[in-house]
């Protein structure tokens, strides 16, 4: 039922945005959303729940928190919350926010992952297991910044730590 509530809450939101394409998928999308990946309503719902962590003030002052160095691929990591299993996960509501450094200084918002301390699936993919200093099962979406290696893939070549 939570789910239910949260999805409806989190299309809701996407309906009242500006029709400015803050949130819409551009043809470069077509290339990684592939069948049996996430549908691009799903990637609208993140994008949409997200929308306003683009300011990392925001996503502080929501509870998410930096946690370690950049990692090489994927970037600044910002943790809120690991879900204890599978019911704990929420689509709407991320459990990491993962910043890639600009060039010209700052970070910009690259995608987003969840992540569990126990086996988990979402959008039919299996979390990563704990590993490479990862303490928890993860799963990335690259929601904010197109990755040609996948949209559910852990790293991207399009994203360096210096920038």
């Amino acid at each position: 039922m939570r789910r239910r509530v949260l999805t409806v809450l989190g299309l809701a939101a996407l309906m009242s945005l500006p029709p400015t394409g803050a949130v819409a998928l551009d043809d470069e999308w077509a290339s990684v959303l592939s069948p049996g990946a996430l549908l691009p309503f799903q990637v609208q719902e993140i994008r949409a729940a997200t929308y306003t962590f683009h300011e990392q003030e925001a996503a502080t002052a929501a509870g998410y928190a930096p946690v370690g160095a950049c990692v090489p691929g994927s970037g600044h990591h910002y943790v809120r919350s690991v879900a204890e299993g599978q019911d704990d996960l929420v689509v709407g509501e991320p459990n990491l926010l993962v910043y890639a450094p600009l060039a010209g200084g700052g970070q910009e918002l690259v995608a987003v992952g969840y992540a569990s301390k126990t086996p988990a699936t979402l959008f039919g993919q299996a979390f990563e297991p704990p590993g490479d200093g990862r303490p928890y099962h993860t799963l990335h979406v690259w929601a904010w910044k197109v990755n040609p290696d996948g949209l559910l893939n852990r790293t991207s070549p399009r994203v360096a730590c210096d920038g």
